[in-house]
């Protein structure tokens, strides 16, 4: 059973509900906060290995306005690269 996703959250965990929610993949996702292009913080208790991964929905949201108007202006530089760019639906 998944849960209702909430639009106006601030932190959304991954992998499940924040792809979902943003309809990018997670690999696509932590490759952007690797690049310090998302937010990311990872909720773990001392001493374990494994833990909560958050994404920042306001942060995601904002890398996707500067990327739309990077297009809409017509700029051919992209923050992630030709390779890396979500492919447009035909």
């Amino acid at each position: 059973m998944t849960s209702a996703i909430n639009y106006d959250e601030d932190w959304v965990r991954l992998p499940k509900l924040g792809c979902q929610t943003l309809g990018l993949g997670r690999t696509y996702l932590f490759n952007l906060a690797k690049k310090g292009l998302i937010k990311s913080v990872a909720l773990r208790q001392a001493g374990k290995k494994r833990g909560v991964r958050l994404i920042s929905l306001r942060s995601v949201r904002a890398f996707i306005e500067v990327e739309a108007t990077r297009q809409i202006e017509g700029d051919a530089s992209s923050t992630m690269g030709p390779a890396a760019q979500p492919r447009s639906l035909p």
